[in-house]
């Protein structure tokens, strides 16, 4: 549903979804498609920097799905620079570890 609607109405649902996607603790049973959450994330844009960064940091270095890995990295380029530059300690390590894995960060 949150695909569908205007962003406006995705603004205010940014911070629960962001907060969604660090869960690690729901059951198996909930099958939370993190791409859907991710796609809804993207739709804010900038705008979610500053609550979804510290998740996004924390997604991408336990996230083994590697679609999800790449379009969470693409979210947080898409921030400003001077959002990033205050995580560039945890940030910078962890992009140099994907590089070093063959992904591509385009």
């Amino acid at each position: 549903m949150l695909c569908q609607v205007e962003r406006t109405f995705a603004l205010q649902c940014g911070p629960a979804l962001a907060h969604l996607l660090g869960r690690e603790d729901l059951p198996p049973e909930r099958d939370l498609d993190r791409g859907f959450l991710l796609d809804v994330l993207e739709k804010i844009g900038p705008d979610c920097a500053e609550y979804a960064l510290p998740v996004l940091i924390d997604f991408i270095d336990k996230e083994a799905n590697t679609t999800n890995v790449m379009q969470a990295l693409r979210l947080v380029q898409s921030f400003d620079q001077q959002i990033r530059e205050r995580y560039q300690y945890v940030l910078a390590p962890l992009l140099k570890r994907i590089e070093s894995q063959g992904e591509s960060l385009k």
